[in-house]
């Protein structure tokens, strides 16, 4: 059975030739028959700004505790192996921001085939082409994952009445990846990240809050002002994941900071927090 990629990205603007990014990716593997084996979505952290919210409807504390593209490439590849074909609305645009995206972290993306719903249905956008094939778009417009859903439906209806584009595609073999290794990176999608937000303030996320003001450490040593500002940037959100930690200590070690300096700085840390649990319980 042939597999085919189904792609599609919200960035921050229009040109991957300059400074714009992908800040939403989702890809899914559908057979000929229109059957969706494997779905890859999450958000990205652009290292940039976002760009038009009232487009892609993100705002930067959607996608603050987001992955890089470079952390979920190899996550990609994976679920996409075997695929022999990349599909999307205006494929061109995805694929240039993807080849774009790869370019980035020093890997050439492949010069793969590629099926364009626009271009089979005669032009038009994806919620018009899906209008004219009765196909009910599901959630909310230029969000990545219903998009790549919408334009897999479409396809889907589009294929019949290309014969020729079917038969090239039986007969291609699969794509070849750059040799990109996952790494232990979770995946962030708009709906979990929304939910994350919605979620009302857990009692540690008070305390911190409230702390704010009193959690730089009295010290001269300007490494320890530094990695501490970085430890208050990396709790601004109040997750704290292992990819996090690992930064942390890679930039520790960078700057010179030993393991009992980092203790040190972690047990001030908390030490002011205890205070401001305490001040919270006499008051």
């Amino acid at each position: 059975m042939a597999y085919i990629a189904v792609v599609d990205v919200e960035t921050t603007g229009l040109n991957p030739y300059r400074y714009d990014r992908v800040i939403e990716l989702a890809a899914l593997v559908m057979g000929l028959d229109g059957e969706i084996t494997r779905e890859f979505a999450t958000l990205l952290n652009p290292e940039r700004d976002i760009g038009p919210t009232s487009i892609h409807g993100l705002a930067a504390s959607d996608i603050i505790s987001a992955p890089r593209f470079a952390e979920v490439a190899g996550t990609l590849i994976d679920a996409l192996d075997g695929c022999v074909a990349l599909a999307g609305h205006n494929i061109r645009f995805d694929y240039s921001f993807l080849a774009a995206e790869f370019g980035r972290i020093g890997d050439a993306f492949p010069n793969c085939p590629t099926l364009c719903t626009m271009r089979l249905a005669g032009g038009g956008t994806l919620s018009s082409c899906c209008d004219d094939y009765g196909i009910v778009f599901q959630g909310n417009k230029h969000a990545a994952l219903y998009d790549a859903r919408a334009a897999a439906q479409l396809l889907t209806a589009l294929l019949p009445d290309a014969p020729q584009e079917t038969y090239k595609i039986r007969h291609l073999s699969p794509i070849t990846w750059p040799p990109i290794p996952k790494e232990g990176v979770c995946l962030l999608t708009r709906d979990e990240s929304r939910r994350r937000l919605a979620k009302p303030p857990t009692y540690l996320q008070k305390l911190f809050a409230k702390a704010e003001n009193n959690l730089v450490p009295e010290t001269d040593d300007t490494a320890i002002l530094a990695y501490t500002a970085l430890l208050d940037r990396v709790l601004e959100d109040r997750y704290f994941d292992a990819t996090e930690a690992q930064s942390l200590f890679d930039v520790a070690t960078r700057w010179g900071i030993s393991g009992s300096r980092i203790r040190d700085a972690h047990g001030r840390y908390l030490q002011q927090l205890a205070r401001a649990a305490l001040g919270d319980t006499a008051s």
